[in-house]
């Protein structure tokens, strides 16, 4: 995590989603994509995955897997952290003095104070 890597994107294998999950589970050793996997392959299909969850976006999913989101803007190496980009919320996570995000775009970096709320895995 100490320098940003050239991801590529993938609907429902690469996305910001099952991407922060792999680095948790690396990190902490727990699978919290695992239900989801090979449920979507597309931003349509995310959003049958929504409906089927009861949950409107990447924010209340997380929250559903998650549990309550520290609203502080204080997270740490290894954090959850969400982001709010144009209308759609993208879940990144902590690298100390940045946070990092894979967007359709590939992976980018963002400053700590940019963040909406952030996840304590402990």
């Amino acid at each position: 995590m100490s320098r940003p890597c050239n991801t590529k994107f993938e609907w429902g294998t690469n996305d910001c989603c099952s991407w922060v999950s792999k680095i948790l589970y690396i990190l902490y050793g727990k699978d919290y994509y695992a239900e989801f996997k090979g449920t979507y392959s597309s931003r349509a299909g995310l959003g049958r995955l929504f409906v089927r969850e009861g949950v409107l976006d990447v924010r209340e999913l997380t929250l559903k897997v998650l549990g309550d989101m520290h609203e502080e803007n204080k997270p740490k190496m290894g954090d959850p952290v969400l982001l709010k980009h144009g209308e759609d919320y993208i879940l990144g996570i902590c690298c100390g003095t940045y946070n990092l995000y894979l967007t359709e775009k590939g992976t980018t970096s963002a400053p700590l104070g940019t963040v909406v709320g952030h996840w304590r895995i402990i």
